[in-house]
């Protein structure tokens, strides 16, 4: 078992608030079904899971450059 302060470290904010944490699960789990399930190309993603990849390519360019 890891103890409580050890754990507690390693949280990480995934959204800020209750509906946003929702939309992004919803996202991710379409986004592992498109790719994993399904075998789909990145050509044939839909269109909610490439807004969403695109969202987080643009914040890494931001974080880099």
């Amino acid at each position: 078992m890891v103890p409580q302060e050890e754990a507690h470290e390693d949280r990480m904010r995934v959204a800020d608030d209750f509906d946003r944490f929702i939309a992004r699960f919803w996202i991710e789990n379409l986004a592992w079904y498109e790719v994993v399930g399904r075998k789909r190309s990145d050509e044939e993603l839909s269109d909610p899971v490439w807004e969403y990849v695109r969202q987080y390519a643009s914040a890494d360019r931001l974080a880099v450059g």
